[in-house]
């Protein structure tokens, strides 16, 4: 049972999106909402199996975009690097460099990482309230 209300907003969000298109990830998305069982934080990886699909899908992509940009959104999305088996958090303010592949410093380490992105992984915060 999915931890999303049935009442939330989200859904008449993407039910109103949905009226009248025949867009690929719109079954992702819902497959999301309605597969959430708990509120933490998710990873690309974890939330397309959910979905079931393979973490290489741009509906996925798509969908996601979707669940953390919408007005009702689910999540916030953020950057992190896997390291040791853990996520480390990213600051906001480098994903701009991150996208143009401009080095920045480990929030850990101090260290400078030089190609970011090919080091840096989405991840979605569940938003409180949920």
């Amino acid at each position: 049972m999915s931890i999303i209300d049935p009442n939330h907003p989200i859904r008449q969000d993407l039910s109103q999106v949905q009226r009248g298109h025949e867009l690929p990830w719109f079954p992702l998305a819902w497959k999301v909402i309605d597969g959430l069982e708990e509120s933490r934080d998710y990873g690309f990886a974890e939330l397309a199996k959910i979905a079931g699909v393979k973490t290489d899908s741009a509906d996925m992509v798509s969908a996601l975009t979707f669940l953390s940009t919408c007005p009702s959104a689910i999540f916030d999305a953020h950057l992190c690097l896997y390291e040791n088996g853990r996520r480390i958090p990213l600051d906001d303010n480098d994903i701009p460099k991150i996208l143009n592949n401009e080095p920045i410093w480990h929030p850990e380490t101090g260290e400078a990482i030089i190609d970011p992105s090919k080091q840096a992984f989405m991840f979605y915060r569940m938003r409180s309230g949920l």
